[in-house]
């Protein structure tokens, strides 16, 4: 497997992350930090129930493509 070579560095990425959460203003703020979440956490098998459980809470629909 190839890896992608970037030519930005990890410092401009980590800052153009942050810019993406915090410009996620349309819609639901608890569906946005949900999503966040999801990106941001430790992706363990109980972290990932926890993340469909919120996402069940919160009324959104999930679609898994494999």
């Amino acid at each position: 497997m190839k890896a992608y070579i970037s030519d930005i560095n990890e410092e401009e990425l980590l800052r153009k992350r942050e810019e993406y959460w915090n410009t996620r203003v349309e819609g639901d703020p608890e569906i946005w930090q949900t999503l966040k979440s999801c990106c941001s956490d430790d992706m363990t098998e109980g972290n990932i129930l926890f993340i469909f459980l919120l996402f069940d809470v919160l009324c959104v629909n999930i679609i898994i493509y494999r």
